[in-house]
């Protein structure tokens, strides 16, 4: 492997404040023409500008016909335009770019130096996941801008450790799913409205999202007859609609199918978009669940029952349950089992301890 470029950088050589970079395989180094050597700022200020003219000319001197000091803005948007993925990352992708074009106006300033100090304003903001996930994306931006030859080499991105948490969220999204039996879900979802004010299907929603495991964002995009129809046996997950692209058919059992079949329309979405919490609250009290269920019960939370519910199930696989959540790793899967008495007593299984004392009162018998 060869070795990657860094950029300019700065050095205090012979009373002044000196810049250098390579390019092309050559180093070159310029005066800043600052000689202050606690005045730091100022010879950034001056090799940003001296690195930019480099850029825009030639070693000749010569004007290069290369936009390579033009607005990131525009280069944001080509390369979100050539991208060949999903809508969802394309659209998450336009949000980094819009935290790009605030910080910096021209290709000529992603440097090193500007970059990292960049990456640890980020961290101050948002947390570390969010914060490593927005550097891929800026690698893969700085390689594109180096292959359409607007930067001649690649900057330094600075790599964070998984352990990096930066900022902690100030306000949680979500609050872990409470523990709901199959017999509060069935009580909860019978105190549900059929529909909503405006005529959205609310009910059935829910009991599908319980039979299903589907994600609310899936359960929004749900269409007729792209995704289902009238007595179809399955539910036809594509890729875009899906929040790991997983295109899968989703098998319905008869409660999904009936609740489908009552409010699916001829053409056009399914359950559409719109706000859940209000009925959600009033029935969760309705259902007389537990204050503290009700406190924190959301629409979310029928998907995380119901993954905990199939693993329950005497015949349940982890292979057939990761793929009715769509989840592409097991161990996500597992994080939705939770130890209790309803699982253990689905293990025994009332035939098995049948059998078991059966065997031993032949055993007392025959002695």
């Amino acid at each position: 492997m060869g070795r990657r470029a860094q950029g300019w950088k700065l050095r205090w050589h012979e009373d002044t404040w000196q810049v250098r970079w390579t390019t092309q395989g050559k180093r070159v180094e310029r005066s800043t023409g600052c000689r202050d050597r606690h005045d730091r700022s100022s010879a950034e200020k001056a090799a940003a500008q001296i690195y930019s003219s480099h850029v825009r000319k030639g070693s000749d001197g010569q004007q290069r016909r290369r936009a390579s000091d033009s607005e990131i803005i525009q280069w944001v948007a080509r390369w979100v335009a050539s991208l060949a993925t999903r809508d969802i990352t394309r659209g998450r992708y336009r949000v980094y770019g819009g935290c790009w074009c605030r910080r910096w106006t021209r290709v000529s300033e992603l440097v090193d130096r500007a970059i990292a100090d960049y990456v640890q304003a980020r961290l101050r903001e948002v947390g570390g996941k969010a914060v490593r996930n927005e550097t891929s994306a800026l690698r893969k931006f700085l390689a594109f801008l180096v292959h359409r030859d607007q930067l001649p080499e690649m900057p330094a991105v600075p790599v964070l450790p998984a352990s990096t948490m930066g900022k902690p969220g100030v306000v949680k999204r979500r609050t872990r799913a409470p523990d709901l039996s199959p017999l509060e879900v069935k009580r909860f979802i019978a105190a549900l409205p059929e529909r909503s004010t405006r005529g959205w299907p609310v009910r059935a929603r829910a009991m599908v999202a319980h039979e299903t495991s589907l994600r609310p964002e899936t359960l929004h995009r749900l269409s007729c007859p792209e995704h289902y129809s009238h007595g179809q046996s399955v539910i036809r997950v594509t890729e875009e609609i899906d929040k790991e692209g997983f295109a899968r058919d989703v098998p319905l059992s008869r409660a999904a199918r009936k609740a489908l079949d009552s409010v699916c329309p001829e053409e056009g979405p399914i359950f559409g978009r719109h706000r859940l919490d209000p009925y959600v609250k009033a029935a969760a009290t309705k259902a007389k669940l537990s204050p503290v269920k009700a406190e924190i019960l959301c629409m979310q939370h029928m998907r995380s029952a119901a993954l905990t519910h199939f693993g329950e199930r005497p015949r349940a696989t982890l292979a057939g349950i990761q793929y009715l959540a769509g989840h592409k790793d097991p161990h996500t899967t597992s994080r939705y089992f939770r130890p209790s008495f309803r699982a253990a007593s689905a293990v025994i299984g009332e035939d098995s301890g049948e059998s078991i004392l059966g065997s031993r009162g032949k055993r007392r018998k025959s002695a």
